[in-house]
């Protein structure tokens, strides 16, 4: 699809993050199935319903756009979770596969990170206040969960594969 304006990109990289978020839901479920340490289980579980809740909130920007929330598919998050399943089938050492998963959780975060903050600045330009309120305040719970997975790979993942 062919894109004429800043408006027509900032609804399909909308879209694009809405597909992003519904797969990573789904992956992380399957994730926290693989995962081995109880924490990192624990974890993966609430980050996948945290997920799902910033998929409604992109769901609720995208129709008030008028935009359809499910017309693109995001193919570099799909990639990032086939790799995260890779990487577990390929260790059998259940606290390397865990230090793994962390890894894979990290850079599905970081490229989500990129778009919120991207897509911030552009409801901003496009004088979307209320949009980039929300891609702002989710951008923040997305900083703050990549902190969070980092002290608990530092605390105990990581010294465990290490070990």
């Amino acid at each position: 699809m062919k894109h004429d304006g800043f408006r027509d990109m900032y609804i399909a990289e909308l879209q694009e993050l809405r597909s992003a978020e519904a797969l990573m839901a789904d992956g992380l479920n399957a994730l926290a199935g693989r995962a081995a340490a109880r924490d990192l289980t624990q974890f993966l579980s609430r980050q996948a319903e945290e997920t799902a809740r910033q998929c409604e909130r992109l769901d609720a920007l995208l129709q008030a756009q008028g935009a359809e929330p499910a017309a693109h598919h995001d193919s570099s998050m799909g990639a990032m979770l086939r790799e995260a399943g890779r990487w577990s089938d390929r260790l059998d050492d259940p606290e390397l596969s865990d230090a793994a998963l962390v890894v894979s959780v990290q850079r599905m975060k970081h490229y989500k990170m990129a778009v919120y903050g991207s897509l911030a600045s552009w409801a901003r330009h496009l004088q979307l206040g209320q949009d980039s309120v929300t891609l702002q305040n989710t951008l923040a719970d997305e900083k703050r969960t990549d902190q969070d997975i980092t002290r608990l790979a530092e605390r105990t993942l990581n010294p465990a594969a290490a070990a």
